[in-house]
């Protein structure tokens, strides 16, 4: 009894130290996992514009490098990043921008 006594004193004040610790480590948790994310989406965004610049200049060689159909390729490819469904009217609507 005397041992029970001891241990009850002992953790009395340390009654919602478990709540807090948990609170504090899924806050540090909560903020990688969204710079993680956060991450992801720079690097999807810088895949999407070098793949746009590689079609742009590939039109340019094609057609004698008419600027004109350069940055109309490259508009079409930069749509994504503008929202859209990926139909040709969306993509238009994000050319004009």
């Amino acid at each position: 009894m005397q041992i029970k006594r001891n241990l009850i004193r002992l953790f009395k004040g340390q009654c919602g130290a478990a709540m807090t610790e948990l609170l504090v480590s899924l806050l540090a948790l909560l903020l990688m996992g969204l710079g993680g994310l956060q991450t992801a989406l720079l690097f999807d965004a810088k895949i999407i514009v070098n793949s746009a610049t590689f079609e742009a200049v590939r039109k340019g060689a094609v057609n004698h490098a008419q600027s004109d159909a350069m940055r109309r390729e490259l508009g079409l490819r930069l749509a994504p990043l503008f929202g859209g469904d990926g139909s040709a009217e969306k993509a238009l609507s994000a050319i004009t921008r």
